[in-house]
This record gives structure tokens, C-alpha cells and sequence, in this order.
């Protein structure tokens, strides 16, 4: 039997209100550090390693729109984050709902007139710019020349100073399932009145 997946967190409006008030928040200070965004975000109320998950996901999930526009290919349906021993565990990015709102937000900016889109040029790339990819396609740029980027293609994302249990940690723990017998027991005993 499948399991549904529920992404975290499970509502829309609230991951969708995070990661816009991320986007506001590198658009007033393209120079903020990481950890300045992170403390700010936990001082309003976002759990720690949430707000560090937010402020590698937004980015990186506003670069997609600006690789598939350079023909970069991204197969990956998964991220990948380490134990706190270092072994690599992937992640689908299906699970991560402040990464799926990001990049449904985005989709939703582009399919806009430029003149409508709610930020300029300049402040898309100053949150895009920060991601570990464009940091990777500026390189490659920088070293090749922008025929370096033809048939590119773009591993896993890959998550750093966040590990799998701190992520584990963070989240709501599922109700624990009855045991089979416990609930055909239930079902099969007489009805005391």
C-alpha cells in the first residue's frame, strides 16, 4: 500500500507567507548574511532549522525558471542532506513545501508582463544569486564562457550545515499506526453500553 505523502509544512498559506517574507527580506538586503536571515526569521517565530531550511530552499527553487530559460537540464527530484556521521540521504524535494510554494510563486512571476512582476530585475537576482546554483553557473561561466553552459546539467541539490536529524527533529511527529490486531480487535468486540 502507498503512502501519501503530506509536504511540510502541510499548509500552503503559511510555507507560501515564509518564504515571501525571505524574498522581502533579501530584497531590502541583498548583503544580509545567512545567519542574520535565519535569526530574524526565528526572532518572528520560524523554528531554527526551518528558518535555515527556508533560506537555502527559496533561492535555489527561484534559480529553477532561470536554468531551464539557459537550457540547463535538472533531472533530480530529490536533495540530498548528511547524517550527523556523514552518510548522504536524499530528500524529495515533494516533501519540502516551502521549496514546492517557492517554485510554484515563481512560475506564477514569470508567467507575468515584466511590468506587473512584484520585483525588478535586480531584486529577483539578488535572492536567485544566492542559491548554490547560479553560484556554480557564474563559475562555470566565468571559466568557460557562456558556451560552457550548452548541455549542462545540474546535480542534486545539495544541503550544507543542516543534517537530516535536525530536520527530523523539527518535524511533527506522525500518529503512530495501530498495531493490525489492535485494530481488527477493536472492530470484532461487542459494543459495551
Amino acid at each position: 500500500m502507498a503512502r501519501v505523502m503530506t509536504p511540510y509544512p502541510p499548509d500552503h498559506s503559511l510555507a507560501l507567507a515564509r518564504v515571501l517574507r525571505v524574498v522581502e527580506i533579501l530584497v531590502a538586503r541583498p548583503d544580509i548574511l545567512d545567519e542574520e536571515v535565519e535569526a530574524q526569521l526565528v526572532a518572528e517565530g520560524v523554528g531554527p532549522t526551518d528558518a535555515k531550511l527556508l533560506v537555502l530552499y527559496v533561492p535555489s527553487a527561484l534559480t529553477f525558471p532561470l536554468l531551464t530559460r539557459m537550457a540547463i537540464k535538472s533531472y533530480f527530484s530529490f536533495f540530498i542532506v548528511r547524517d550527523v556521521s556523514g552518510r548522504v540521504v536524499h530528500l524529495p524535494w515533494a516533501g519540502e513545501h516551502y521549496y514546492t510554494a517557492a517554485l510554484t510563486w515563481v512560475e506564477g512571476y514569470f508567467s507575468l508582463h515584466p511590468a506587473e512582476r512584484p520585483l525588478s530585475t535586480d531584486q529577483y537576482h539578488s535572492v536567485a544569486g544566492r542559491s548554490a546554483e547560479m553560484d556554480c553557473v557564474n563559475n562555470m561561466i566565468a571559466q568557460g564562457g557562456p558556451d560552457a553552459m550548452r548541455g549542462a546539467v545540474v546535480g542534486p541539490t545539495v544541503l550544507c550545515g543542516v543534517t537530516i536529524e535536525q530536520i527530523t527533529a523539527s518535524r511533527p511527529k506522525p500518529a503512530p499506526r495501530r498495531p493490525w490486531w489492535r485494530f481488527w480487535g477493536e472492530r470484532l468486540s461487542p459494543v459495551h453500553e
